[in-house]
């Protein structure tokens, strides 16, 4: 009976763990999704900012070597004999060595500096990669509210004409003058208007997997797109005296700009380093030495090496100028085309509001105009021509109201994004 009802433990702790994955599955499954959804999923799953943070990582342990390699000497713990010698005795440890390079031009100060100037990039470049696949996640969003509010116009439509088709159908039936041709023409539309909302459910789920992808979620994800409204969304964003102050100060792309200057910098030293001798101390201790004992214990040396590069070095060093001459243009060039690049998003913010503020107006009032075609079409008052050429309108008003939301929020996160 113990045995028995242990077993019968164990199964319902099995279903109840399976349960509880399966609700968890269900709510990763189930997001409610819009721009502050987009735009922190996407910080935290997408992949090729993963790969960022990783390279990021690597640039850190880059600086702890090079820290590592400024301040402590390498040891050696070593054997050399020929071949012949440790064949025939007892291979041994014969010495244990502590090397700091007292003099080297400054080679390993400025490499470690440099690593982390490196370091740094890197860190700017996980924010502004960020920024980047946001943006993309952010046009496949509204990519997907358009196609579904397209799928739903072309049905609507679609099945106005069906209950067109059946009328006439059902008078021709019954004798009436009507027009073959007619319905043929309805049914074609209808043909015509499946075909349509085939390729807008095709090119739906392309973009909600494009979507998907860069979020990091699963491709066959069951998620609620919410729909947008602009006038929450740019309530209190653009304060463009304080922006405009901050992207010359602080901005990340201004401040990656200045490292890679400072990473120029240090090349030009790390060059002029060769120029000059290394000069080192050891420390050694010989553990034994089988042709003179009295080699054996502690021994200190000091050396030195110069080396003689036909000019070499002197061509690396001018080379390394010129490349912090190209950095340092290219600095400036970039500050001056940012600022220009700021400005113009500010202006093209200002022109898409007043364009989506008049769109919307003339969707609403397609809409209202839509109602009242479908009442007359369903009552023969206009023909299928002008019922499909209003319809058409709509759709076009529709497309277009989507396509300045996208370019009014793609427009104000680049503006917000270059800021800071």
């Amino acid at each position: 009976m113990n045995f028995t009802l242990i077993i019968f433990l164990n199964f319902l702790l099995y279903i109840n763990i399976f349960s509880q994955n399966d609700i968890i599955k269900n709510n990763n499954n189930n997001n409610n999704i819009d721009i502050d959804f987009i735009l922190e999923t996407t910080k935290e799953n997408n992949p090729n900012i993963k790969i960022k943070e990783i390279e990021s990582d690597i640039n850190k342990i880059e600086v702890s070597k090079s820290f590592k390699n400024l301040i402590l000497p390498p040891v050696s713990l070593s054997q050399s004999k020929n071949l012949d010698n440790l064949k025939s005795k007892d291979a041994k440890f014969q010495k244990l060595e502590a090397r700091i390079e007292v003099f080297e031009g400054g080679k390993s100060y400025y490499t470690y500096k440099q690593a982390k100037v490196n370091d740094e990039i890197s860190e700017k470049n996980i924010f502004l990669t960020t920024l980047e696949y946001q943006e993309k996640a952010i046009e496949h969003y509204f990519n997907v509210l358009n196609y579904r509010k397209q799928i739903e116009i072309t049905t609507l439509v679609i099945n106005a004409l069906k209950n067109q088709s059946k009328k006439l159908s059902s008078l021709f039936e019954n004798g009436q003058q009507i027009a073959l041709s007619e319905i043929y023409k309805i049914d074609a539309d209808i043909e015509l208007n499946n075909a349509i909302n085939i390729d807008n459910k095709q090119n739906e789920q392309t973009n909600i997997e494009n979507l998907y992808t860069l979020l990091g979620i699963e491709l066959d994800s069951d998620n609620n797109f919410l729909e947008f409204s602009i006038d929450k969304y740019l309530k209190n964003k653009i304060n463009y005296k304080e922006d405009e102050k901050n992207l010359l100060a602080n901005s990340s792309i201004i401040q990656r700009e200045k490292l890679k200057v400072q990473a120029a910098e240090y090349d030009v030293k790390l060059a002029k380093a060769d120029l000059y001798p290394t000069v080192h101390a050891s420390s050694k201790y010989v553990i034994y030495d089988d042709e003179n004992d009295s080699n054996e214990g502690w021994m200190v040396e000091v050396g030195f090496k110069l080396l003689f590069a036909w000019g070499g070095t002197l061509d690396s060093v001018n080379q390394s100028k010129k490349n912090l001459e190209i950095s340092r243009l290219n600095f400036e060039n970039n500050s001056k085309n940012l600022n220009v690049k700021f400005r113009e998003q500010y202006r093209m913010m200002q022109s898409l509001y007043g364009q989506l503020l008049a769109q919307k107006k003339r969707l609403y009032l397609l809409n209202k105009n839509m109602t009242l075609d479908t009442l007359r079409y369903d009552n023969q008052l206009i023909s299928t021509f002008d019922y499909l050429n209003s319809i058409n309108e709509l759709k076009k008003s529709q497309e277009e109201y989507y396509r300045l939301q996208r370019n009014l929020v793609l427009t104000t996160i680049k503006y917000e994004n270059l800021a800071r």
